[in-house]
């Protein structure tokens, strides 16, 4: 038995519900996903689906965070997050994830090539040049990790970011 036979005998004589007038009767309830179009409406049309978006990106980064350090060492730090705009970038990351469904924080050390992983201890001070948020619609998912014993196991080995003017751009994860 599932949920729908549950109701089966219910019947109003007086509305037809529930009978063979009922215009439900034979319904199905079907999941309409929406476009990019009709979702960037509705996020600038409608106050109540700008809060829904909004509120819970803007709570996760109220607080900040806080770095265990020389305070020098904490100045420096704080100094490059206000320059690469990071709480803004994060903020807005999570927005476009929570709007369409995903999103990703490009960091770019300035070479252009983001084919290969971003080595931390390759990048020097003010290495990082700039912080990008991608959208869901402008990244595909490349080949499929398959091996089990893989950290990355069942996720994309790369990105393809498309629309750009240098043709096809290979992303590491």
């Amino acid at each position: 038995m599932n949920f729908a036979d549950t109701f089966r005998g219910l019947v109003n004589k007086m509305s037809g519900l529930g009978g063979e007038r009922d215009k439900g009767a034979q319904g199905e309830w079907a999941f309409q996903p929406l476009d990019r179009l009709q979702i960037e409406n509705a996020y600038r049309s409608n106050w109540m689906v700008r809060k829904a978006v909004d509120i819970p990106a803007f709570d996760m980064l109220r607080e900040g965070w806080t770095w265990k350090a020389d305070e020098e060492v904490v100045g420096k730090i704080e100094a490059e997050e206000k320059r690469l705009n990071v709480v803004g970038r994060i903020r807005e990351a999570l927005k476009y994830a929570r709007l369409f469904g995903g999103a990703a924080l490009l960091v770019s050390d300035g070479t252009g090539d983001y084919s290969r992983p971003l080595e931390p201890r390759r990048v020097g001070k003010g290495g990082i040049q700039f912080l990008k948020v991608i959208d869901r619609y402008h990244l595909q998912s490349g080949e499929i990790e398959t091996d089990p014993l893989a950290a990355n196991y069942l996720e994309p080995k790369f990105y393809h970011l498309s629309g750009t003017s240098r043709g096809l751009v290979i992303i590491h994860p």
